[in-house]
């Protein structure tokens, strides 16, 4: 099953619909804003991820800068339903309509034709037909805004021609009545008017019968009489004749194009619903752009929101995270009042359902959801409405049609379940609907204000407490979620601080210690050590994550240092053997300066030697730089299974086989790359090679030389696909080299080159693991990268 409508009180509860109204508003066209009206939210998990991928290439292909086609898309919804009737003529303007649509629309398709490196988006032209013959029947009739092309018409041309001389020849015969000056006392202005397409003259009623004429109407004072005189009837009746010949002939081809455009009546609505279809995606992709959205990974065990925020709170909306762990089916989450259970219960749903609209939803990347059957709801507002008889029996008639609907792929959300009647048996209530949902296995999320439902979560199996966090000093709400701990009320000590008289508090904290049994005691002294625990070990990640940081830091400085040691050394080289040279002139010039004088045999065999001596030198250092270059002795056959050395990093490998153009495909680590014969050698004696990992992985080690690794990519200024190839060339070379840690400066700005690297590194075979730098080393806008086998 494909497609499915949702309950609908819980859209209206969840607040779908303004999403999906804010989907609409970006649209370009009326199909679209339509579609996207009527498409259903999704349950089968291909039509999900199709969908939903196309309106993320459509977002990246935003984010890249690559201009669209200018599109014009009227309404032309009204057009199609009027040529569906037969023998319908349509109007210049519906007939414009289509034009402009079928033009756009093949512009568009032609658009995405040419998008080779997004596949998905290309296909989406096959949606469309191939229109450009059918904006060139209208626009050769109609012009954009609908006027008739009569002079690209030879039949209208010709009538019009004949209807302008014509009317020249009625203005003629009407300016020489108007302008005899021996009538000019007659008229009542000296223009002619029009009164059923004849032109008349206005005679003043009290010279009425002066001059030979029709008489045609009174106007509505009685002052003026409209006349046509006799000489200017035939002119006048030859005009209206031209007239409808015109009309007839405008009408006669309205009506065969019309019929043209009948006979392919179904080509244009594929085309309509096509536009439409791929308008409702690119607004997708704009509500993500503009909302810093991101897709969610389907899964079938989990949910896991990374930072979620509320789409519907703006800029104020505080980010949440909620982790239910495979083998986690139900969360019951509670805490004080006005503290953001509501909301974040709200943000769940409301998320879920976006993303079973086909759109990405506003979470960090790394976010997972199910793809569930229904979303159920049951959210009031407690906090604020005193419940009566009536509005507690629609409460409990809701969670029974709740339980009753619900399956194991389900997604339940219940706010203050168990209020609104006697605590006792508002929580038995409460249990024995959670125990219907674990008996389903549905997913379900629960506030709460009752501890009985604290200690419930701690005894079922499947079920996990978490807490809206709260600041007990200045008794605020932080409204970020905390899993696997009970919240408390804080009733108390916010009646305190609002002003109650602190006898009062007193005694109803003697009450309430009066009415908790040992077991609650324990409980409560069970979730501080939690509370402290998970404070504990939050910190030891925290030391961990900086250590691993600084770790990380010192190994890319020590590549940084060996990189520098080599470049050293083969500089001395060059500069030992700028000093060779030198040296060579000087002697050669002192042993000219001998023989010009006392030349003796000792001297010359002096100077000789000191010569040799200095390109002894030389070729011993050269002669270790060579041999620090080869990887190979002249005796070295290189054979598969045999254990080498890789030169530039100085890792041990296995031969596994020969590679493409004389290279080899050794496996180091957890890597397999591809190298020449002559970044290898073999073992020293008594070196025992690294044991293979099994994780197997191939990269493509075919690096230039000229481009080394280094500790800190800087890929800001540069567009999305030169970032990309920098990015992946570095990897590469790191791969070669042996640098297992570097990072890479993508910047925040609007994230787009994040995303871009980001999904990049999700992919790639080599990568380990990324995630953002430390604040103080770069945070968001710098990515920690470590390799496998590093």
């Amino acid at each position: 099953m494909g497609d499915h409508r949702a309950d609908e009180h819980s859209l209206e509860l969840l607040e779908f619909r303004r999403v999906r109204e804010a989907v609409a508003a970006m649209c370009r066209s009326h199909a679209g804003s339509e579609l996207v009206r009527k498409q259903p939210i999704l349950t089968d998990p291909d039509a999900v991820s199709s969908l939903r991928r196309r309106s993320v290439d459509f977002h990246a292909l935003l984010d890249s800068g690559m201009e669209l086609p200018e599109l014009d898309l009227p309404d032309i919804g009204a057009a199609v339903e009027l040529l569906a009737k037969s023998g319908i003529v349509l109007d210049q303007g519906h007939l414009a309509r289509i034009g402009r649509f079928a033009g756009s629309s093949e512009k568009l398709r032609r658009y995405l034709g040419r998008l080779t490196s997004h596949e998905s988006l290309r296909s989406l032209a096959e949606r469309l037909p191939q229109s450009g013959d059918l904006a060139k029947a209208v626009f050769r009739i109609v012009d954009a805004e609908g006027r008739v092309r009569e002079k690209q018409i030879p039949e209208l041309r010709d009538i019009a021609r004949r209807l302008g001389r014509l009317r020249k020849e009625v203005a003629a015969a009407a300016a020489a009545h108007l302008n005899d000056p021996d009538r000019a006392a007659y008229w009542q202005e000296r223009q002619p008017m029009q009164r059923d397409g004849r032109t008349v003259l206005p005679l003043k009623v009290n010279f009425k019968g002066r001059i030979p004429a029709v008489a045609h109407e009174l106007s509505a004072s009685g002052a003026t009489l409209f006349i046509e005189p006799l000489d200017m009837v035939e002119a006048n009746n030859e005009v209206v004749q031209a007239q409808d010949a015109y009309r007839n002939a405008v009408r006669r081809i309205l009506g065969e194009l019309s019929a043209h455009l009948a006979a392919r009546i179904e080509e244009i609505r594929r085309m309509r619903d096509g536009v439409g279809f791929i308008d409702s995606l690119l607004a997708r992709a704009r509500y993500a752009a503009a909302h810093g959205c991101s897709p969610a990974v389907d899964v079938s065990d989990r949910i896991l929101l990374l930072e979620a925020r509320h789409p519907l709170l703006g800029k104020g909306a505080v980010p949440i995270t909620v982790r239910m762990e495979a083998g986690c089916r139900m969360l019951i989450i509670t805490g004080p009042n006005m503290g953001g259970k509501t909301v974040s219960l709200k943000t769940v749903g409301l998320l879920s359902l976006m993303n079973q609209f086909g759109m990405e939803i506003p979470a960090v990347q790394g976010t997972e959801l199910p793809i569930f059957d229904d979303c159920l709801a049951d959210i009031g507002d407690e906090q604020s409405i005193q419940q009566s008889l009536s509005t507690f029996s629609a409460h409990i008639a809701n969670l029974s049609r709740i339980a009753e609907q619900s399956t194991s792929r389900s997604l339940v959300l219940l706010d203050e379940l168990g209020a609104g009647t006697d605590p006792e048996e508002g929580t038995a209530i409460a249990m024995a609907l959670l125990d219907v949902f674990i008996t389903r296995r549905s997913f379900a999320l629960a506030t709460t204000h009752h501890g009985v439902l604290k200690h419930y979560g701690y005894t079922k199996e499947g079920v996990q407490n978490a807490s809206m966090e709260f600041d007990g000093r200045s008794l605020q709400p932080t409204f970020r979620i905390i899993m696997g701990v009970p919240g408390e009320s804080y009733a108390l000590e916010i009646a305190r601080q609002v002003g109650m008289e602190s006898a009062i508090v007193e005694k109803a904290r003697g009450y309430l210690s009066d009415e908790r049994t040992d077991m609650s005691e324990l409980l409560a002294r069970l979730t501080a050590k939690e509370r402290e625990l998970l404070e504990i070990e939050r910190r030891h990640r925290s030391r961990e994550n900086e250590l691993e940081s600084k770790r990380r830091e010192a190994d890319g400085r020590l590549g940084e240092l060996a990189n520098r040691e080599r470049e050293l050394r083969e500089k001395g080289v060059v500069e030992l053997r700028r000093f060779l040279d030198e040296s060579r002139r000087e002697l050669d010039g002192l042993i000219r300066a001998i023989r010009e004088g006392e030349l003796t045999r000792e001297k010359t065999r002096t100077a000789s030697d000191f010569l040799a001596e200095i390109r002894a030198k030389l070729d011993e250092q050269e002669r270790r730089v060579e041999e620090s270059r080869k990887t190979h002795t002249a005796d070295f056959t290189i054979r598969p299974g045999m254990e080498v050395t890789i030169r530039s990093s100085g890792k041990r490998a296995r031969v596994l086989r020969k590679s493409r153009g004389g290279r080899w495909l050794v496996e180091t680590g957890s890597l397999k790359v591809a190298v020449g014969p002559e970044e290898l050698f073999p073992l020293e004696a008594g070196e025992e090679p690294e044991p293979a990992a099994k994780v197997e992985t191939s990269v493509d080690a075919s690096v230039e030389r000229d481009t080394p690794a280094v500790a800190e990519l800087d890929v800001r200024g540069l567009r999305s696909e030169e970032a990309l190839q920098s990015l992946e060339k570095q990897i590469d070379s790191a791969v070669l080299t042996g640098l297992s840690d570097f990072s890479v400066i993508h910047g925040k700005g609007e994230g787009i080159l994040q995303r871009a690297v980001h999904q990049f590194l999700s992919g790639h075979p080599a990568v380990e693991e990324y995630r953002f730098a430390p604040p103080e080393l770069g945070g968001y806008g710098k990515t920690v990268i470590r390799l496998k086998g590093g």
